[in-house]
């Protein structure tokens, strides 16, 4: 049988005779100092357990490890420890500095990247826009091109050549008269036309207020117009000066119309041409004149006045012959008012020769004569 036993510093491999054991046990019981070497026995067996029997061992090994060597396997163990914590450190120190390299590496690639799509992206912006420039640039060419081919046919083809010119709104001016205030050539390419130019040579007739001309194709003319009227006549010796609401003078006539003479004007005899208007001070009066004619034909009664004397600005004066009434109106306020008053004084007297006084809006009566 062996055991293992450690003594100091001392490791003990031994065998024990199992014999001699038994020889010696049965001996001691037999004896008749039995009790007495029992502590004899026991004595021996701790001196036996303490001292080393090379008669009763049978000795395999003897391994002496001395303290220097053990404290130095301590040292060795714990040099051996912290190198592996080093190890494991520094380890974990690169796989970090290597995981930081990497990432620094990644974000590098990535801010490269980003660069490189930046340029790429400008680039291309640049180069679409050049591309871009460049497409515009020939379709403008390509279309003047076309243009200018277009408009060379139409100018110089005789399919476009003028073959009537058509006039309408007129009325006072004859279709000849602004046929030839055109000055419009038949047969004459109708792209060749100025139309802007036209139309001033038509406004030059004081009757003609707008002028519309219009291409119809292939080959006609259309001119429309529209016209002044006279509303007024200004008695300028023995013949009439037609005369628009707009005060321009249309037309000197000997010939007189149904509309109202106005007397009493400033503007000069000389300055009495066609397509003129009146001076300033006459317009001003003239505007009056407008206000008392829509109020009288509101009121009925505008057919009867034959004469308006705008001498006075602060008293105008209406002449109705048929009536045998005259009306000395005042200036230009409240005048619905008082030509509403007038038509009754005319009905209240009606074949009673008299003058109505109608400056006061608030103290208004008919005089006989």
């Amino acid at each position: 049988m062996s055991k293992k036993t450690k003594e100091g510093k001392i490791d003990l491999y031994y065998l024990n005779s199992e014999e001699n054991k038994k020889k010696k046990t049965r001996a001691k019981k037999n004896s008749p100092s039995n009790n007495k070497n029992k502590k004899r026995e026991k004595n021996k067996q701790k001196e036996d357990n303490d001292t080393f029997n090379f008669d009763n061992e049978i000795v395999i090994g003897i391994n002496v490890i001395p303290d220097n060597k053990k404290n130095n396997s301590k040292k060795e163990k714990n040099k051996k420890k912290n190198r592996k914590n080093t190890k494991k450190s520094n380890n974990s120190k690169n796989k970090n500095n290597g995981n930081n390299s990497k990432l620094n590496e990644q974000q590098e690639k990535e801010v490269k990247k980003k660069k490189e799509k930046k340029v790429r992206i400008v680039d291309e912006d640049k180069y679409n826009k050049a591309k871009k420039r460049v497409f515009f640039i020939l379709k403008l060419i390509i279309s003047l091109l076309l243009l200018t081919g277009v408009g060379v046919f139409f100018a110089t083809s005789p399919m476009f050549n003028i073959k009537n010119i058509n006039v309408y709104g007129n009325e006072h001016v004859s279709t000849e008269q602004i046929i030839s205030l055109s000055q419009i050539q038949l047969e004459t390419n109708i792209y060749k036309l100025l139309l802007p130019r036209i139309e001033e040579n038509i406004k030059e007739n004081a009757y003609i207020e707008s002028v519309k001309i219009s291409r119809k194709l292939p080959n006609e003319i259309n001119i429309e117009v529209v016209e002044r009227t006279p509303q007024y006549m200004l008695k300028f010796g023995n013949a009439y000066v037609y005369l628009s609401s707009q005060g321009y003078i249309l037309e000197i006539s000997e010939e007189k119309l149904n509309v109202p003479i106005i007397t009493g004007y400033t503007t000069k005899e000389e300055d009495l041409v066609s397509g003129n208007r009146l001076n300033q001070e006459d317009l001003k009066k003239l505007d009056i004149v407008l206000k008392i004619t829509k109020a009288a034909t509101s009121n009925e009664i505008y057919a009867d006045i034959s004469e308006i004397n705008i001498t006075d600005i602060n008293n105008f004066i209406l002449i109705m012959p048929g009536k045998d009434k005259t009306a000395q109106l005042g200036d230009s306020t409240s005048l619905d008012d008082k030509i509403a008053v007038l038509k009754q004084m005319v009905i209240k007297n009606e074949g009673i020769k008299g003058t109505a006084f109608l400056m006061d809006i608030n103290k208004m009566y008919f005089k006989k004569e």
